[in-house]
This record gives structure tokens, sequence and C-alpha cells, in this order.
């Protein structure tokens, strides 16, 4: 498995997720064969980490060396913010 990333990779139900830094992605790989499962494309880079809760991934955008666009940015299966 191999991403260029400056975030920590997550680890959750069964897949690995990690963002990419130097393309504007996430990348979703099985935990146990490091297979691409799929890659959700992001309106920029992400430096940081991804947090998991429920069904949803929780996530931010941008860097020190770009100033925008930057956010934090919620996906769920379903394509809908998650309700708490």
């Amino acid at each position: 498995m191999h991403a260029l990333s400056f975030a920590p990779t997550t680890v959750a139900g069964g897949m690995v997720f990690n963002g990419h830094a130097t393309d504007p992605l996430i990348q979703v790989r099985d935990a146990a064969t490091g297979l691409l499962i799929t890659t959700l494309t992001l309106p920029a880079t992400s430096d940081s980490g991804v947090a998991v809760s429920r069904k949803a991934l929780f996530f931010g955008t941008g860097s020190s060396e770009q100033g925008a666009p930057v956010g934090v940015y919620a996906y769920t299966p379903l394509g809908v913010a998650p309700t708490p």
C-alpha cells in the first residue's frame, strides 16, 4: 500500500483511509489486502487525518502551502451529512 501523505493513516471497519499529499483525494483501501476500494475526490489536498464516527468520515482539506480551498468535510455512504 502506498500513498504520499503528511497525515496519519486511519484504520476502521476493515478499511484504511489516507489523505494524499499531492493529489486532491482520499484513498480507501482494504485493510487485509491493501487493494484500493475507492478514492474520494476532494476540492484540495488533505493533510489532515480521517476521523471515523459511525458511518461517516470527517477530514479537513488545505495545507500551509495552499491558502484555499480549505474546510472540514463529512462523507457518508449516501452522500448526506450525518445526523447526531
